[in-house]
């Protein structure tokens, strides 16, 4: 949040440290925590709040619902005069809305003389919540003739009240309409999915089916809110529109929530319109019910169809795979093989994903029989499956070589086997995969890869790597990091004792993913011995998640590491009185193909005497033949029997004897034992006494062990082993660390010497390679220059071929303009010949014209003559 009006320099710094406080409980939700610093501040220090101190203030009493504490506030704000700030009076606005007082807050609302988009919001929700509708569109009206344009929610608001009032009146459907119309205009009603839910609600209300379908459709985001409403409209209003679309829609959705009471509603508004016998909807019925964890309903639908198909068998499975019940996965598989079905590759997957859950290798095995002898070898998702099986039953070496043997490696084949690695700690194997995949064949990976990328740098503990692949995944890729990734990044700091960075990292992160990222900083605090941490780690973990036994366990270890008993005992006893129960740890054994499951505390099995039977007879046969053996052959070398008395001691803890523990001893006693057997018998090498921090928790441990008496729990023998054993390891941790401060003392001039030398053969080493260096250099310019005279005198020929090639041009281009004019003539003369005939025949013509009008001149003259003669010898 953005501080206003003053700087933070300009605060007093108990308003200040005050004001900090305020804003964690309000924006964390501890709304009455915010009220009580509020009221600590005023009463301690004589001071008061400021604007940025009472919105929030308002805001808790909002959330409340406290109009006794709302008044009280605003009081103090008329007599500190600050009832004139903007966010303020937007603060009373909303509380005295959500407190149901609406006509206070118009009061305030209409005493602003500044008001804001939220300022309309909080008036505009004050009446929409009352259900004063009217009022609510006059003042949307008023809003937006003043200039103010609404925002999404003003129409959440507004839209909100139709759907909430039980007035149908038509005026108020029509207005609704109207207000959708606006959205359309705006942009936001698709885009923005609280909006379109509240704009879905509104014509579920109203029995407008068709039209919810429509928004609902054209959404481009959906929430559990989106199908909740279309769900419960087509139920409440079963005559609307119903079509197997809307089935498979409303089936759909009862899979996306999860919710089981809506899940039966909508099968019986299946079975009412006989659409149950339809092969796709009894599948989907089946996963809706898997989804919902009512497997029972979902066999009975599964055993109720007469014709099943080879969906109707791998939603089934799925629904057993999904819901941890592995064993009943692959017992309906081996009902499937003997029927006339054929399993596919996305049913041979699911049941090898179940088969991972259980764990075994001679079923992994097989399965894999199984997948060569039907063809499925070369199946993407049986291979990616049959990786992850492999991986799970502990085997990554036959998880390579499936890995190997897939000849078109997509992204989810890399990434399994990138989680493979990382689960099983092997970091720089599956650094150096998720580096092929990305540069060498190029793959993009997605958020779940860098989740495996993350785990496997914590798990081998490359800080310095796993900061880089968090950084590069947002920087590269463009992924948001999610709760795992995070989380991951926490181990990892924690595993290598930067325990700072996981705290800041921690409280960088969103409120909700905080409980799952508490819990490894506190086992991190608790290796690396931050008893200060570690408390406040605790302390958020109850605070978070308080209905959680396991981190009240989690505390109560914390205590036991750092010998603080009582404090220890005190968090168990926690877990009884609040009521909780403790998951008891379990095994699984598989023998003969039958699996056997062993709980903590459960003596209901069969043959639970003739075991621990066994376990003493085994236990009394090591200590008599084995250990005493030992104790005289290494009677001398304090190390070694220090080993064997508290293997021994581990033992007895393990298996009481009559003669040595006289009866049970109580938590903190085996605590102790624990800590006592862990820091022998897992720390082999002697280097362990240089850890201060873990011997100072052994010897704790051992003086608690030495202070008890018979009443506790031990009898004298047990007690005459612990002080032997506290005599031993003072002696080999004193020893020890004299023995290793000689060693370090000569250890640094040894070091030296040796950096000496390996730094004159390095230098030695370096002046060999340059030297070939310069030999190689001076051959390649050798090389080179000899080029360089090659190219000189083709670039000298090159020029003379283009001289002569410039003067065969001009030669040509002259032929070629004489060549063109001789065509010229040649083409007149062409013309000329082609008239000759046509002028000859013209010419012939002209002559036979020309004789015959001088015949017929020639009769006319002798005819004229005539006449002329005639005339005269008539005169």
């Amino acid at each position: 949040m953005a501080v206003r009006s003053a700087s933070l320099s300009s605060f007093r710094k108990p308003l200040y440290l005050g004001n900090l406080m305020i804003r964690d409980s309000t924006n964390n939700g501890f709304y009455t925590e915010t009220l009580n610093i509020y009221t600590s501040m005023v009463s301690h220090t004589g001071g008061h709040g400021n604007t940025f101190t009472y919105p929030l203030l308002l805001k808790a009493c909002a959330n409340l619902g406290s109009m006794i504490h709302g008044t009280m506030i605003h009081g103090h704000i008329l007599r500190l005069g600050f009832q004139d700030d903007l966010f303020v009076q937007t603060a009373l606005v909303g509380m005295y809305a959500k407190c149901t007082y609406v006509e206070c807050a118009r009061h305030v609302f209409d005493g602003m003389a500044h008001r804001s988009v939220v300022s309309w919001n909080s008036m505009i929700s004050a009446y929409s919540r009352g259900f004063f509708m009217d009022a609510a569109f006059s003042l949307l009206k008023d809003m937006w003739v003043l200039g103010f344009e609404p925002s999404s929610p003003t129409f959440v608001s507004i839209l909100s009240g139709c759907s909430d009032s039980d007035s149908d009146s038509f005026s108020f459907w029509w207005q609704g309409m109207s207000i959708h119309c606006c959205l359309i205009k705006l942009g936001l009603v698709y885009s923005q999915v609280t909006l379109a839910n509240a704009l879905m609600g509104m014509y579920v209300h109203f029995s407008q089916m068709e039209e919810a379908r429509k928004v609902f459709d054209l959404m481009d985001e959906k929430s559990i809110i989106s199908w909740t409403t279309i769900m419960g409209g087509y139920v409440k209003h079963q005559s609307t529109g119903i079509d197997f679309i809307v089935f498979l829609i409303l089936i759909s959705g009862c899979i996306q929530v999860g919710d089981l009471l809506l899940a039966s509603s909508v099968q019986a508004f299946v079975l009412k319109c006989g659409c149950d016998k339809e092969e796709f909807i009894e599948n989907l019925l089946i996963i809706m019910y898997a989804k919902c964890s009512d497997l029972a309903s979902a066999r009975r639908i599964f055993d109720l169809i007469i014709k099943k198909s080879i969906f109707s068998w791998t939603s089934m499975i799925a629904g057993y795979a999904h819901s941890d019940h592995p064993l009943e996965a692959l017992h309906l598989f081996r009902r499937l093989v003997r029927t006339d079905f054929r399993p596919d590759g996305p049913t041979v997957a699911t049941v090898i994903s179940a088969c991972a859950d259980i764990r075994s290798i001679s079923i992994a095995q097989k399965m894999e029989d199984y997948i060569s002898l039907n063809g499925l070898e070369f199946d993407l998702q049986v291979q990616t499956s049959l990786i992850h099986l492999y991986s799970k039953c502990g085997s990554i070496k036959k998880a390579q070589e499936v890995f190997e043997k897939v000849a078109d490696k997509d992204l989810t084949v890399w990434s399994s086997m990138i989680n493979s690695y990382a689960i099983h700690g092997m970091g720089k194997e599956a650094i150096d995969l998720f580096r092929k995949m990305t540069t060498t064949e190029g793959i993009i990976p997605y958020a779940i890869v860098y989740t495996s990328v993350l785990l496997a740098c914590s798990h081998a503990g490359l800080v310095e790597d796993g900061l880089k692949y968090f950084i590069s995944m947002q920087k590269d890729f463009g992924i948001t990091p999610k709760i795992e990734h995070c989380t991951c990044l926490v181990d990892l700091l924690g595993r290598v004792g930067r325990l700072d960075l996981a705290l800041d990292t921690i409280q960088g992160m969103p409120l909700e993913a905080q409980v799952q990222a508490w819990a490894p900083l506190l086992s991190a605090c608790r290796i690396h011995g931050n008893v200060e941490l570690g408390e406040i780690a605790a302390v958020k973990l109850l605070e978070l998640s308080p209905g959680s036994s396991g981190n009240y366990v989690l505390m109560a270890n914390l205590h036991t590491s750092f010998g603080k008993w009582k404090e220890a005992h005190a968090m168990r006893k926690l877990i009884d009185g609040k009521g909780l129960v403790k998951e008891c740890g379990w095994s699984q054994v598989e023998i003969g193909g039958r699996f056997h499951t062993f709980a903590a505390g459960n003596p209901s099995r069969v043959q639970l005497a003739n075991i621990y039977k066994m376990l003493e007879d085994l236990n009394f046969t090591l200590q008599e033949g084995s250990y005493a053996g030992q104790a005289v052959t290494m009677n001398n070398d304090p190390l070694c029997q220090f080993q064997v008395i508290l293997t021994l001691l581990h033992d007895l803890s393990l298996s009481p004897r009559t003669d040595v523990i006289s009866f049970s001893p109580n938590e903190e006693t085996k605590e102790a034992l624990i800590i006592v057997r862990d820091f022998t018998i897992n720390n082999n090498d002697a280097s362990v006494f240089l850890d201060a921090q873990h011997c100072c928790i052994m010897k704790t441990s051992l003086d608690y062990l030495s202070s008890l008496s018979a009443n506790d729990g031990l009898s004298g023998a047990m007690r005459a082993l612990i002080s032997e054993t506290s005599t031993v390891f003072a002696h080999c941790s004193s020893s020890y660390i004299e023995a290793n401060m000689k060693i370090e003392s000569t250890a640094s001039e040894l070091s030296r010497a040796d950096n000496l030398k390996s730094d004159l053969e390095n230098n030695k080493n370096q002046f060999n390679d340059m030297v070939a260096s310069e030999k190689e250099l001076q051959q390649k310019l050798a090389r080179l220059e000899e080029m360089k005279k090659e190219l000189e005198k083709q670039i000298r020929t090159t020029n003379a071929n283009i001289m002569a090639s410039r003067k065969e041009l001009n030669t040509t281009r002259k032929r070629k303009r004489g060549v063109y004019v001789e065509g010229k003539a040649l083409k007149a003369q062409m013309d000329v010949k082609e008239k000759v005939p046509r002028l000859q025949h013209e010419h012939d013509l002209a002559k036979e014209n020309q004789e015959k009008i001088k015949a017929e001149w020639s009769e006319f003259g002798e005819k004229i003559n005539k006449i002329v003669v005639k005339s005269a010898v008539q005169d």
